[in-house]
């Protein structure tokens, strides 16, 4: 796992935000407090396809952050055996699947689903 800083706007959210007030605090927190927590789970396939933290991603661009830290993990031949679209559905699924090619990002993607 490799753990570097990016500019938000490269981020590809797992998701949609779905809950508005969720969003809605972590943005005020993070306009005082800026980025606080966790790296961002992601997969480097050509471009950043966050694992994690879509709620947090949002509400970074809503307050204004530019550049926040990911943990990008060593997928090595994952997509031989896993498809993106298909397979990454349930945290617990997406968990297994890492768990079985880099242990470190797993552990991360296991903390931000807590």
């Amino acid at each position: 796992m490799e753990i570097k800083t990016v500019d938000i706007g490269n981020i590809t959210p797992f998701h949609q935000v779905r809950d508005q007030e969720k969003l809605g605090k972590l943005t005020e927190n993070m306009k005082v407090n800026g980025w606080v927590g966790r790296p961002i789970v992601v997969l480097d396939i050509g471009y950043i396809h966050a694992l994690t933290a879509s709620h947090r991603i949002q509400a970074a661009i809503n307050a204004d952050l530019y550049e926040v830290q990911i943990a990008v993990v060593n997928h090595g031949n994952m997509f031989d055996e896993y498809d993106l679209g298909k397979d990454f559905k349930d945290p617990d699924q997406i968990y297994n699947i890492l768990k079985k090619y880099d242990d470190e990002a797993a552990e991360l993607f296991r903390e931000d689903m807590d």
